[in-house]
């Protein structure tokens, strides 16, 4: 789905920001990053990471509260999907 569609210029900043994310971020921490590139409302990422998890690019880690970049965004058939999250260091593993 999402290789047909181009990212908008801030889904693709929010994207780029995830991607090279260690561990998953809040919205909030987003946006303090995003802020150079004129971000100045959490509604701006917020709207972004709909589109994202839309797409299949990013998911949602509702027990956290916080957003990571999928590990398998070309695999869009991949229904049913986990994640181990480690307590100690916030490591996000994703399994389908």
């Amino acid at each position: 789905m999402a290789e047909t569609r181009e990212l908008t210029k801030n889904q693709a900043l929010v994207f780029g920001v995830l991607s090279k994310a260690e561990g998953p971020l809040s919205a909030y921490s987003m946006l303090d990053q995003l802020r150079e590139h004129g971000f100045r409302a959490p509604l701006q990422v917020y709207r972004a990471l709909e589109k994202l998890v839309e797409f299949g690019l990013v998911h949602r880690l509702e027990s956290i509260n916080s957003f990571v970049a999928c590990t398998h965004p070309h695999d869009h058939s991949h229904g049913l999907i986990a994640f181990a999250i480690c307590e100690a260091c916030g490591a996000v593993d994703e399994f389908s």
